[in-house]
């Protein structure tokens, strides 16, 4: 069950399976998705929903990145935190200053991340 008071879940793009570069609206590490809006489990199925996630680019380009990555960032090493959900945008997307790029699940706010049954 994932607590939904203390969610280490993070969000964040990548250039195929490395981070893209911090700077300009995008810090290294991605960005929390803080509290998750649900996480409730009925008859062996659970869903987890939370709110959209904005990275806006500020004083230069954020990327160019491909993939967003949701993982656990609880862990204390980097190579022990593995994807739990990714999104393939299809070709390498570059937000110039000024530009911001939203990432809302299902096309909510808030929005069903994943449901497992």
């Amino acid at each position: 069950m994932v607590d939904t008071t203390t969610s280490t879940l993070t969000i964040k793009s990548t250039s195929n399976s490395v981070e893209i570069a911090a700077g300009n609206g995008y810090s290294k590490g991605g960005t929390s998705l803080g509290t998750l809006t649900t996480a409730s489990q009925s008859a062996g199925t659970m869903t987890v929903a939370a709110n959209q996630v904005v990275f806006t680019a500020s004083g230069g380009t954020i990327g160019p990145f491909r993939y967003i990555v949701l993982y656990n960032n609880s862990t204390a090493s980097t190579s022990t935190r593995p994807p739990i959900a990714w999104w393939d945008y299809g070709s390498a997307l570059t937000l110039n200053s000024g530009d911001s790029f939203t990432i809302q699940f299902n096309g909510a706010n808030p929005g069903t991340v994943f449901t497992l049954a």
